[in-house]
């Protein structure tokens, strides 16, 4: 199931952007957001702020200005 795969990549990368995840996985962030959401929900992820480091970002489809960080219990 790839809520638990999520959450096992963060847990043990501690941090990842959204273009981390979305490669890693094949998914669109579209389709990654729900799933963060979730996690973030139950306290065990957080969304943090992250730029893309080219400093061209016009608000690119990867939403490279995101990154999501850990959490746990």
């Amino acid at each position: 199931m790839i809520l638990i795969e999520l959450r096992n990549y963060l847990k043990e990368h501690v941090s990842a952007s959204m273009v981390e995840l979305s490669m890693h996985f094949k998914k669109h962030s579209n389709d990654l957001e729900p799933m963060l959401e979730y996690w973030i929900d139950r306290g065990r992820v957080e969304q943090v702020e992250a730029g893309c480091g080219g400093g061209s970002c016009q608000g690119c489809p990867m939403r490279c200005d995101k990154a999501y960080r850990y959490v746990g219990r």
